[in-house]
């Protein structure tokens, strides 16, 4: 019967949709990768923003303002975004149990979205955070999600991304892409890859651009 459930929802495009309502219930630690225990997570956390700040501070300007977090989860960037860099933060994410948990802060709000259309007006935001939400994607999706990313970020806005490169088998929940794939998805960006990093058997891309 399960097997039959997940073909269905594969072929109605929503298996990634009820897959992370069902992971999202395990709390914060279902943004991480399993290789985390709960008790982790702050440390992991920590782990990765002493990575992304030093490629964060070399975007973000006087004129970043406001920043789109894209797939926020519980709003671990989020709130560390609006604080450390003084930024107003909208965070997205497909997952109702993630947002019901996630972190409250005055300068950030949550919205639940869900399809591949963003609610957005053309050059909202002035920098797109994207981490590690893209390869939970697949493609038929992803290529309308890329342009609408593109289409509410502003004019010389910034993007920054980080994506599992791994040279890995795809599965239902996962879909490994090499870099090339992620610099050419965004079309109108200036993108390209600052650094690689490892995580357990995952290979980490983090990517910066600008919208040309």
């Amino acid at each position: 019967m399960k097997r039959i459930l997940t073909k269905v929802l594969e072929f109605l495009g929503l298996y990634q949709y009820f897959y992370w309502q069902v992971r999202g219930k395990k709390g914060e630690v279902a943004v991480l990768n399993s290789g985390y225990s709960v008790d982790e997570f702050d440390k992991a956390t920590e782990f990765h923003k002493n990575i992304y700040h030093k490629h964060l501070i070399e975007i973000v300007s006087e004129d970043t303002k406001i920043c789109l977090d894209f797939g926020c989860g519980v709003g671990r960037f989020s709130k560390w975004l609006s604080e450390e860099f003084n930024l107003k933060v909208t965070g997205t994410d497909i997952s109702f149990p993630l947002l019901k948990k996630a972190y409250r802060c005055p300068q950030v709000n949550y919205k639940n979205l869900y399809g591949t259309s963003l609610p957005f007006d053309d050059e909202s935001y002035d920098m797109i955070f994207i981490n590690l939400v893209l390869g939970g994607i697949s493609e038929k999706k992803l290529l309308k999600i890329s342009e609408e990313l593109q289409r509410v970020l502003k004019k010389n806005g910034k993007l920054f991304l980080v994506e599992n490169t791994a040279n890995l088998n795809s599965s239902r929940k996962w879909f490994f892409r090499d870099e090339n794939f992620y610099i050419s998805l965004f079309k109108s960006l200036k993108i390209k890859k600052v650094e690689e990093y490892k995580e357990f058997n995952d290979t980490l891309s983090v990517f910066t651009g600008e919208k040309i």
